[in-house]
């Protein structure tokens, strides 16, 4: 979430002296690195579910049918998230959207862990 609000708000902090990431990088590199960290939290979190879960087990199937409706879900919020520009204009929709991201990948984590 930071990385989205730090992209898009690289002009506000250069007025006001202010030093983050995305202003050492510049918009285009900074706005590269976003969306590589993105692709990096989902292939993780998939990762952690492909070993967590053998297969064998018989309660597995139920868990892997909810889980590819989950994924389904952060599929279309996540392509949503790596088409903004990271621009001032579009700074609401890609706080919104990235907050709900970080909301639904949280409740596939917490799935998880509890299961």
């Amino acid at each position: 979430m930071m990385m989205t609000n730090n992209t898009c708000d690289i002009e506000k902090d250069l007025r006001v002296q202010r030093s983050t990431l995305p202003i050492l990088m510049g918009r285009a590199n900074a706005r590269t690195l976003y969306r590589v960290l993105l692709l990096t939290w989902l292939f993780l979190l998939g990762g952690y579910a492909a070993f967590r879960f053998p297969v064998q087990d018989s309660w597995t199937w139920p868990l892997l049918l909810c889980c590819i409706f989950l994924a389904i879900l952060c599929g279309t919020t996540l392509i949503k998230q790596l088409k903004f520009d990271l621009n001032p204009p579009c700074r609401p929709k890609a706080m919104k959207n990235i907050a709900a991201l970080n909301g639904l990948l949280g409740l596939f984590y917490t799935l998880w862990l509890v299961l």
